[in-house]
């Protein structure tokens, strides 16, 4: 769902349903026509008439559901209630209660598998803590994006006067709502500890740390090729070119289709063929030759790439920090294990996904000293 209120703190509302789903449904519910149609003898089609007609009525009540199908929610302040509903068009099923029934606004790292992908969403909901007696759980929005989640969860938080409890770091963080724009440097002079003692380099370092007074530079080497890299690379210039080539290319040219107009569908399939071996090729060279360069002061900590693709330099202040940890392993093209992240309201930062946990946990210590210095 989506808050439509706007920045209004007294009667937050939420909708869902609409949009691209309206055309999807009605596409959906279109191909749920024509076999209902052939169970009546308006059209000719082969096959038992009770079966079309039973898959027909399905395709049309889910098309239907989905392209008209909407929900809601709101929270007003000023009485102390929610009320979540969903129907099609109209108000089917409702349910309301105090807000005081809850004790927490919750914000999680999902993983989601359908038959041909897995993504990630970042769900927010206002929840409440194990034992408490609420009925159930409140599920407010659902984004791909974890900024936009946390954007949305510190304004329940803050609006409900509820602790946020943010699952998404790998660790349980817990933040009361009137804490929650606290840089980590204002936690730590307020005595929050930091994590671990600064000792000597952990043997067999990969990085390198040279630290000048306050300030400290890591490179961080290019990770390297390991299996899964070699196999993806190998997998899409092999299999993806080849699908294009005998599925959709040679009937193309059998068909004597390559003269005139058809040369420029034969350059369209050519695109096809290159492009994993252009992608194949910057995902060897990152892995080969770009380094990654860390710097951290007083001021703030910074990150940016060095190599052929060199990236521009994204940085958050010490004042906007509010988080440096070792984050979740991430599924993701090109990177291992846990990386290092530093987030604030508006960027979060990630690097060092290569290195070694122990390597990890010294320059964490590191960064945490030198920006809450």
């Amino acid at each position: 769902m989506q808050r439509i209120s706007g920045d209004d703190s007294n009667r937050i509302v939420y909708k869902g349903g609409g949009g691209c789903l309206t055309l999807f449904g009605l596409v959906f519910a279109f191909f749920g026509f024509m076999p209902v149609l052939g169970a009546l003898g308006l059209v000719r089609m082969e096959g038992s008439a009770i079966g079309g007609l039973i898959v027909g009525l399905i395709f049309i009540a889910a098309g239907c559901a989905i392209a008209f199908g909407r929900s809601g929610l709101i929270i007003d302040l000023g009485n102390g209630t929610y009320s979540k509903w969903w129907g099609i068009i109209v108000p089917f099923q409702k349910t309301s209660g105090p807000i005081s029934d809850f004790t927490l606004v919750r914000m999680n790292k999902e993983i989601r598998k359908s038959k041909n992908s897995t993504y990630t969403v970042y769900p927010v909901r206002i929840a409440t803590i194990p034992g408490k007696s609420a009925k159930n759980r409140l599920d407010v929005s659902e984004s791909r994006n974890a900024q936009e989640s946390r954007t949305e969860a510190e304004f329940l938080a803050k609006n409900l006067k509820l602790d946020l409890e943010d699952l998404t770091l790998g660790e349980k963080v817990v933040r009361a709502h009137d804490e929650l724009d606290e840089s980590l440097r204002d936690r730590v002079r307020k005595g929050e500890a930091i994590t671990g003692q600064l000792g000597p380099p952990p043997s067999g370092m990969r990085s390198q740390c040279r630290i000048e007074g306050r300030s400290v530079e890591i490179e961080i080497p290019p990770p390297g090729l390991d299996v899964p890299t070699i196999v993806g690379v190998v997998a899409s210039c092999v299999i993806f070119p080849a699908i294009v080539i005998f599925i959709f290319l040679r009937p193309f040219l059998q068909g004597g289709m390559a003269k005139g107009p058809g040369i420029v569908f034969v350059a369209f399939f050519a695109f096809f063929i290159l492009a994993p071996f252009i992608f194949g090729a910057g995902a060897i060279i990152r892995a080969l030759f770009v380094k990654t360069i860390v710097r951290a002061s007083p001021d703030g900590i910074s990150v940016r790439k060095s190599g052929p693709f060199p990236s521009a330099e994204k940085s958050i202040p010490s004042t906007e920090l509010e988080e440096l940890v070792i984050g979740p392993k991430v599924n993701a093209p090109g990177v291992r294990g846990s990386p290092i992240v530093a987030r604030s309201d508006r960027l979060t930062l990630s690097f060092g996904d290569g290195l070694g946990r122990a390597e990890q946990q010294w320059l964490l210590t590191v960064l945490r000293k030198i920006v809450t210095a």
